[in-house]
Formats: structure tokens, C-alpha cells, sequence
């Protein structure tokens, strides 16, 4: 359920309920403290006529003080819900109408990637694709999604990735690639799909456990990428680089003493053995 749909159900929920609880203390407020009993359905009518402001009919006119202060509860909150109304159904209806909605069709491309789903690294990634001139078709499921991604510039197609019809709609026999970006089971799906439509595109999956890469293979991908072991292959590759900057600059503790960092291999001579160097005035080590 996205968002609009919770806020819609949370937004009659509370219609319901405080429509139950109104009536209910309305009927009780009426038979004991203006002692005029009248059926529920009658009670049910005055909450509503309140809700809506278009008055009260033969009800008007309270003789207690618990009763006139009811009223004015219940019209505050048949406000309230009126501008919530307003919140939850007309502004996201103007949204909608006004603002660039996402299409479900992209024709005309030749050379480009299909990327399907979006993320953090798929900004970075789209990033470099535009840097480099090549096109791409950003497949998003979600239309709240699809119509923000649009308005911020992407070019955006809405549809279902795992769909073979989403992907024909993105052009992807035209393609140079499609590349999945999403949960590893939806991953594995948009591979299958992708081999579907097209069996000579390049498939690029990403995957978050990387012993489902095989399943991947599996589905048609042609290259998975585990974005934590390529995290860890970039920190370990910048490792020699890190020390080699701490040898050449060192950490002077007096005129005749440096210290430096080494990294010593684990089958070297010099493991597990201490070791020191100094240099002397005098030239002597």
C-alpha cells in the first residue's frame, strides 16, 4: 500500500469512528440531559448535518450546558475533517493534474540502458551515464515515484520491471543493456524477463548476498556485482597506497629517530619479530 492509500484508509477510518463515537454520545447527551430520547438513526443525522455545516433542524436549540458544548466539539471536528478532506483527496488530485506525469512508453532510443528500480547508486550511476553522452530509461514501479523522479529531470517510465511488457515499452531491443537495481529476488526476475523479451542484451544484476549471485546466472544475468565485496575490493586496493604515505612521511620523535609503518607479509622472515632502525649523527645504524 503506498502512501496516498494509507492516508486515504487512516483518513475514513477516522471518519467512521468519531462518526460511531459522536452519535453514540449524542443520543446518550439527548434522552438524559435534554430528556427528548430519539432513535440512533436520528442521533446519526444531526452528526452528519453537523459534519457537513448545512444545520440542525428540529434538534436546534440546547438546554444544558454538556449538550451545547458537544455541538461545538462536533463542529470543530466536522472542520477539521473538512480540511483533511482537503489534504487527502483535492491537493494530491491537483498534483496529479498539474505536474508531469511519468510515461509508460519510451520510443524512439537506440543505444541506451534500461535501469531498472532506483536507488542511491543508481543516482551515481545515471550521473556517470550522463557525464559519458548515453542514454538511458529509468523503469520505476511505484507512480508516486515515477511522477517525483520525473519532475526532478530523470527520464523516467513507469511500469513494473519484472513485466516483459514494461521492458518491450522501454525499448529494450534497442538496448545496449539493462541493469537491475533492486531486491535480489526482483533482481533475479527482471534478468528472466530481460532474456524473455531480448536473449542478446547485456544483463547487469546487483545483489546484496552474494551466494544468490549463481541464481542470478542462473536467470539470464551476464554480470552480478555485490556492492559490499566491491566496497571491500576499493578499501583493500587503497591500502598499499595508505602506507607507502606514511613510510615517506614518517613521525619524527627526536633529531636521531624516526617512526614509520610497515606492512610485513605473513609468510616474510620478519613476521613476528621486532624490529628497529636508527639513524645516527654519526651515520653508525
Amino acid at each position: 500500500m503506498n502512501d496516498r492509500s494509507r492516508r486515504t484508509a487512516y483518513y475514513l477510518l477516522a471518519v467512521a469512528v468519531t462518526t460511531v463515537v459522536f452519535t453514540l454520545v449524542y443520543n446518550y447527551g439527548m434522552a438524559t440531559l435534554e430528556n427528548r430520547p430519539q432513535p440512533l438513526y436520528r442521533s446519526l443525522e444531526v452528526v452528519f448535518q453537523t459534519f457537513t455545516t448545512t444545520g440542525y433542524g428540529e434538534d436546534a436549540g440546547w438546554d444544558t450546558l454538556w449538550m451545547n458544548l458537544l455541538v461545538i466539539l462536533m463542529q470543530l471536528t466536522g472542520i477539521g475533517l473538512i480540511l483533511a478532506a482537503v489534504d487527502v483527496f483535492v491537493v494530491p488530485w491537483l498534483r496529479r493534474s498539474l505536474a508531469p506525469s511519468a510515461p509508460e512508453r519510451r520510443a524512439g532510443l537506440s543505444g541506451h540502458v534500461v535501469v531498472c528500480g532506483h536507488t542511491a547508486r543508481t543516482d551515481a550511476f545515471i550521473s556517470e551515464l550522463d557525464a559519458r553522452g548515453r542514454e538511458y530509461v529509468l523503469v520505476v514501479a511505484d507512480e508516486d515515484d515515477a511522477t517525483d523522479l520525473q519532475t526532478a529531470g530523470y527520464q523516467v517510465l513507469l511500469g513494473d520491471p519484472e513485466a516483459t511488457a514494461t521492458l518491450r515499452n522501454a525499448s529494450i531491443d534497442d538496448a545496449v543493456a539493462v541493469v537491475a537495481d533492486g531486491a535480489d529476488d526482483t533482481n533475479a526476475s527482471i534478468a528472466l524477463s530481460a532474456r524473455d523479451v531480448c536473449p542478446d542484451v547485456r544483463v547487469v544484476t546487483l545483489v546484496e548476498d552474494a551466494s544468490l549471485a549463481r541464481y542470478h546466472r542462473a536467470a539470464g544475468a551476464d554480470e552480478v556485482l555485490s556492492p559490499r565485496q566491491l566496497l571491500g575490493e576499493s578499501l583493500s586496493r587503497q591500502v598499499p597506497t595508505t602506507v607507502t604515505a606514511d613510510i615517506r612521511e614518517g613521525v619524527p620523535i627526536d633529531e636521531d629517530l624516526q617512526l614509520a609503518e610497515l606492512t610485513i607479509a605473513p609468510d616474510s622472515g620478519f613476521a613476528g619479530r621486532p624490529s628497529a632502525r636508527r639513524s645516527c649523527a654519526s651515520g653508525s645504524a
